[in-house]
């Protein structure tokens, strides 16, 4: 074919008319932005009794086509090198003001969904599971904000069973196209916790009056789909040989921008949703797969679990069961904590804790402050984009989510009858100190620093400020000012 004159400055127009449909579609399918165009599927009421109700209005679309999963993985990139020179403002002077203005941003019932912050706009459906597992703890913020907070959540979770409805199973990732259109990604892998995710905050959800006639209907509404994932979920995930998530199946968890065989985080996760499961009356075992019927002793479960991930001569979980003679330790372990999976009140459990802290202090991954993911960044087997642009993002960067975990977990100890309560409770102190001094100094609370604790930031990537993660660290402040409200230590 020979191209005239008026052709090839047709095929030009063409091409520069597409790279702006997709440039500014950057913004505009961004739900945050000032001139969105994603639609709100759902929005929430009181009722006279106080209670949250859930209304449709608009019925979401989920496109499955390889065009929209293209435009949106593409859209999705481009917006994290976009957004990582737009400067996000300090929202003020002082803690309080920081916090106030980080709840009006994300728990806003405006919004379709609550987002990490900044790039990440897109629905990660592990968030209310994970980072935001202390969203609806009721003992932080007002009662008109713990409000505010349940309807977001109510309004993420049901576009979650929404997608999972349509399309038979869940993802990593629900992207808007636009309007009431989204689409749904997984990043790297299939997920390992997006089911662990929705179940949680469903279960979270029914535990408070003006939410829980919502939450029981979303989930006898969406029984069969929710069991239907479950059974899906488990038999593709799981071994049945041996208990823990196989290791010819890459998954994407928390920590997604690593490849892992057998993570410890998933396989606990794993252990998780099927205990979030029965509380939700999801398990029957009438139509219990035969080969997952062992996953139903939940405290034999947990012991296979353990036998195959506790290194007894290094004092913590192998990250993974890869093939190597260093099973390194990778700071999302501390989901053995946050999920129950450990209970510090069983001496055994208990003893694995404090060698688990043991070793994060001899490692010197709570330094400056808590918590360095790994020892460093080529101990990890990454993915391409992250190993070439962001090698620090899930190797030796610090998160605030998972130091905030393991201060909640110093907390803990220091609630024991060991001889090193007081100093495990001063270690608490002095962290949250410095947790609240970061945030006096970055005007936000950034979800990722340096290891040597400055803002994240590569030419690619930058640490989002205006994180909501802040409810975690919330929630550690009012435990600790409560024990050093009564403690006898001396410091």
């Amino acid at each position: 074919m020979k191209w005239t004159l008026p052709g090839l400055w047709l095929g030009y127009l063409l091409l520069m008319a597409f790279l702006l449909w997709l440039g500014t579609g950057i913004f505009f399918t961004d739900p945050y932005f000032q001139w969105t165009r994603v639609t709100s599927p759902y929005k929430t009421v009181i009722d006279e009794h106080g209670v949250i109700k859930l209304e449709e209005v608009h019925t979401p679309t989920f496109r499955t086509d390889w065009f929209s999963r293209m435009t949106a993985l593409t859209r999705t990139g481009l917006r994290i090198v976009m957004y990582r020179w737009l400067p996000e403002p300090s929202l003020g002077r002082t803690e309080t003001e920081v916090v106030q203005q980080l709840h009006q941003l994300r728990f806003n019932p405006e919004k379709p969904y609550v987002i990490t912050g900044a790039h990440y706009s897109d629905l990660y459906v592990r968030n209310l599971g994970i980072f935001f597992n202390e969203l609806l703890n009721p003992a932080i913020g007002t009662e008109e904000d713990l409000l505010l907070r349940r309807r977001i959540a109510l309004q993420t979770v049901a576009l979650d069973v929404a997608y999972l409805r349509a399309n038979g199973k869940l993802v990593t990732t629900i992207v808007p196209l636009g309007g009431s259109q989204f689409t749904g990604l997984n990043i790297y892998a299939e997920p390992s916790d997006s089911l662990h995710g929705v179940l949680y905050t469903l279960q979270t959800l029914r535990q408070s009056a003006p939410s829980r006639p919502t939450a029981l209907k979303l989930v006898h509404d969406n029984k069969v789909a929710l069991q239907q994932e479950l059974h899906r979920y488990l038999l593709t995930v799981i071994d049945p040989e041996t208990l823990v998530v196989r290791r010819d199946v890459v998954l994407s968890g928390a920590r997604d921008g690593v490849k892992r065989q057998a993570a410890f985080f998933d396989s606990v996760i794993a252990w998780k949703t099927v205990s979030l499961a029965r509380q939700l009356d999801l398990v029957d075992e009438a139509t219990w797969p035969v080969e997952l019927r062992p996953l139903l002793d939940e405290d034999s479960w947990k012991e296979k679990i353990i036998a195959q991930y506790w290194q007894e001569d290094k004092g913590y979980f192998a990250n993974d069961l890869s093939d190597t003679t260093d099973r390194p330790f990778g700071g999302d372990s501390l989901v053995a904590f946050s999920t129950g999976f450990l209970n510090p009140k069983k001496p055994q459990d208990l003893a694995k804790l404090q060698r688990m802290v043991a070793h994060i202090q001899q490692e010197k991954l709570d330094q400056p402050f808590p918590l360095g993911y790994s020892r460093s960044n080529t101990q990890n087997e990454m993915h391409l984009t992250v190993k070439v642009f962001a090698p620090g993002y899930m190797g030796e960067g610090i998160w605030s989510h998972w130091g905030i975990e393991y201060i909640k977990v110093l907390l803990a100890l220091s609630q024991t009858r060991t001889e090193h309560a007081c100093r495990y409770l001063g270690q608490a102190r002095d962290f949250l100190a410095k947790y609240e001094q970061n945030i006096i100094q970055s005007g936000g609370y950034p979800e990722l620093y340096q290891k040597n604790g400055q803002l994240f930031q590569t030419l690619a990537l930058r640490s989002v400020l205006h994180s909501g993660w802040v409810v975690n660290y919330e929630a550690a402040q009012v435990v600790a000012k409560r024990y050093l409200s009564t403690t006898s230590c001396q410091f």
